[in-house]
């Protein structure tokens, strides 16, 4: 995590001015969770969003806590992994699916591949976005040429859907695991 916050320092400081902040996911190196539920944004949670609040304990006794709020349904926003294309010899595809029970008013997620380059990481490929209303379910798949990358490439998801006209949002952006071949070359 040092080294990781070392290099954004770093690079700052040799732009100036400039400032790429979405150049390096802010994620673990570790595998994250790869299917998460949409909640609802709130104030105070570091999000800009006029929600309703709700009052929590937060064991430290701190009350009314403001935190998101889940989805009526149980909404979920899966990542697969990084693979070689069954359909296009030489590309390597990431898929994002959106799923819910019932229909939602409307759906929204995106699939990015992401490469780890010596100032961080950095946006490479086709980025796939889904757009459907009233959808149940949607898939986003993010595309590049096949490469090998011994520091990393690794599929960045995120997304909202809209229920009743309130929109519920997979709080933190997911990120499947880290690969330095996905294609196997």
């Amino acid at each position: 995590m040092f080294k990781r916050i070392l290099q954004v320092t770093v690079w700052s400081a040799l732009v100036g001015s400039f400032a790429f902040p979405a150049l390096i996911p802010a994620v673990a190196l570790a595998d994250p969770p790869l299917t998460y539920t949409f909640r609802q944004q709130v104030a105070n949670s570091g999000y800009a969003a006029s929600a309703p609040l709700t009052a929590q304990q937060d064991g430290l006794g701190t009350p009314n806590r403001r935190v998101p709020i889940p989805a009526p349904i149980d909404c979920l926003l899966r990542i697969g992994d990084l693979h070689a294309s069954v359909h296009r010899p030489g590309f390597m595809n990431g898929t994002v699916i959106g799923e819910c029970p019932t229909p939602v008013d409307e759906m929204f997620h995106y699939a990015q591949i992401w490469e780890r380059r010596f100032w961080g990481w950095d946006r490479i490929g086709v980025r796939d976005v889904y757009e459907g209303s009233p959808t149940r379910r949607g898939v986003a798949t993010a595309s590049d040429f096949c490469k090998v990358n011994p520091g990393g490439i690794q599929l960045e998801g995120y997304g909202r859907v809209t229920i009743a006209g309130t929109p519920y949002y997979v709080i933190n952006k997911l990120f499947g695991q880290v690969k330095p071949n996905p294609c196997g070359l």
